[in-house]
């Protein structure tokens, strides 16, 4: 019963994690926020999400009290964590009324908890979640919750361009005064949403994999020999070697506001040569001379190499889903704020360089 019940909540939040990217990056095909009320994308999304929330609340009372925090202080935090959430998101409610919550346009609200945040619901909604992850402790609860939480920090960024193109300078205006959430300097706002940027990423791939191994009837594990699986230490010791090459050239920190301030330009359409915070010169160093972006491909040969180890069929495809989205989606439009950013510097250098595959020096011409 409950691996059907977590199962149904994997699937709805698939759907919305599918609908929030492909608002986000395809906006002609918006899903959310919704065109009207009553469209098809309109109940898409209330339905997967209420439906969504529901099953989650169940996994934790189905699953109660079988993961690891069963210290005592969590009812005493727990029910605080809940309490706060709920009153920020009633009182965001209140403020932005039913009807413009549910994606209905309305007027720009910047009264009661929008004075402070620009998603004071969503913030609510995340502390309330996180309390009664805490408060059921379950295992099945808690991945089913984070991977909500994902999307509801999603949601947020997927809503900008929509509000920016609505309330056009208003907007604007409002928000460069006030947060998305709490938080306003940029390496601090880095710092805490990458990591759930970079989850967000995985989680969805991971759970990408796992539904068409699912949907092809491949079986989820290979039965691999002993040795196939030691061979599986090969691509793990490549993927860390690699990011340790990596780190010895970059600043971990430099790496989280690029990765924050490109993820911002591409959901804001902030001007590709408009740096925002990133300070760090064109890297032509290390492992830079023989591939232009090793942090992706180290991540791809730790996937592999855990699917080898692990034999987990859908780690497979995550792993080769992963690669054609930075192959196709992430290095297209890095290449291009690179390019506006260093210029003639960078383009020399990718033509002697390749992008994701280390191969014999080439010259080329970027498209």
């Amino acid at each position: 019963m409950i691996e059907v019940v977590f199962g149904i909540t994997l699937v709805f939040e698939l759907l919305l994690g599918t609908a929030l990217i492909v608002s986000l990056l395809y906006p002609e095909y918006r899903v959310w926020p919704p065109p009207k009320k009553g469209s098809w994308q309109y109940w898409l999304i209330h339905f997967s999400t209420e439906s969504a929330i529901l099953s989650c609340f169940a996994l934790g009372f189905l699953d109660w009290n079988t993961f690891l925090l069963k210290h005592w202080l969590r009812f005493a935090f727990a029910p605080l964590l809940i309490a706060v959430g709920a009153i920020i998101f009633l009182w965001g409610l209140r403020s932005l009324t039913l009807h413009t919550s549910l994606g209905s346009k309305g007027k720009l609200i910047k009264e009661g908890p929008y004075q402070y945040s620009r998603n004071p619901q969503y913030l609510g909604t995340i502390l309330f979640l996180s309390g009664s992850m805490l408060l059921f402790n379950s295992l099945y609860q808690f991945v089913a919750g984070f991977i909500g939480i994902i999307l509801f920090l999603l949601a947020a960024f997927v809503e900008e361009p929509w509000l920016e193109d609505q309330y056009k300078e208003e907007y604007e205006n409002y928000r460069k005064e006030v947060p998305r959430f709490l938080f306003k300097p940029i390496k601090v706002r880095a710092i805490i949403f990458v990591p759930l940027i970079v989850l967000a990423v995985v989680s969805f791939f991971f759970a990408s994999g796992y539904t068409v191994t699912l949907i092809l009837g491949i079986p989820f594990s290979f039965s691999f020999s002993q040795w196939i699986r030691i061979l599986g230490f090969l691509p793990v010791a490549s993927g860390l070697v690699l990011m340790g090459w990596l780190f010895k050239y970059r600043k971990l920190i430099d790496i989280v506001i690029s990765t924050y301030v490109t993820f911002l330009k591409s959901v804001r359409g902030v001007p590709l040569a408009n740096r925002s915070g990133r300070t760090e010169p064109l890297i032509i160093m290390g492992p830079y001379q023989h591939v232009r972006h090793p942090l992706y491909l180290s991540v791809f040969l730790l996937l592999l190499g855990w699917w080898m180890l692990l034999d987990y069929s859908f780690l497979l495809f995550a792993a080769l889903f992963l690669l054609l989205w930075f192959k196709f989606v992430v290095i297209p439009f890095e290449e291009k704020e690179l390019i506006a950013i260093f210029g003639g510097q960078y383009e020399s250098y990718a033509k002697e360089v390749p992008s994701l595959i280390p191969l014999p020096k080439r010259s080329r011409h970027l498209k």
